[in-house]
């Protein structure tokens, strides 16, 4: 009996040694969002010259090795507009917007949309797309939203073998407006 117990004492001891320590997650906040990263992402800011002028990014990026979790990459990004171009407010424009951003997106990493969808929070505007990034390499999802003048783009790039899992749905489920 006591050999048994001894026996499993040692499993279970073993066992313990092969776990990660747990990290809690990272929440990467705003004046307009938080969003729970699994660590703690590079910050970015930077000044991007557009057809309407510079606009100004600011970038929360974390990228995984190899697909850890399914997961490639997880985003955060916000930009403001020029009031003039663009707001929630001004619904006419919303179409003409969103197709400019989702075509540009597509295009910029030569991809092919697989889905596409009309969505809202809090009473604002946004798309929500899949993307085929490589011929299969893997898939780009993205939230975007559009806040009075400002635009909050969310993004992950998966595995497309673990297109639905845990890790993904965690961090678009931790996304929160502030305002």
């Amino acid at each position: 009996m006591k050999f048994v117990s001894f026996t499993i004492l040692i499993i279970c001891l073993l066992g313990l040694t092969s776990l990660k320590p747990f990290t809690p997650p990272y929440v990467y906040e705003t004046d307009l969002l938080s969003i729970e990263f699994p660590e703690q992402p590079e910050i970015q800011t930077q000044q991007v010259e557009t057809a309407i002028g510079p606009l100004s990014i600011i970038t929360a990026m974390l990228e995984h090795k190899e697909g850890e979790d399914g997961q490639f990459l997880y985003a955060a990004m916000t930009s403001v507009y020029p009031d003039s171009l663009i707001n929630s407010d001004k619904t006419e424009l919303h179409e003409k917007f969103f197709r400019g951003s989702i075509d540009g997106a597509v295009n910029n990493v030569q991809g092919k949309i697989l889905s596409e969808k009309i969505i809202s929070l809090k009473g604002y505007p946004g798309r929500q797309i899949a993307v085929d990034y490589g011929s299969g390499t893997a898939v780009i999802n993205m939230t975007m939203y559009l806040v009075h003048n400002e635009v909050i783009f969310l993004q992950t790039i998966t595995n497309p073998e673990e297109l639905e899992n845990a890790a993904s749905a965690k961090f678009y489920a931790s996304f929160k407006l502030k305002k």
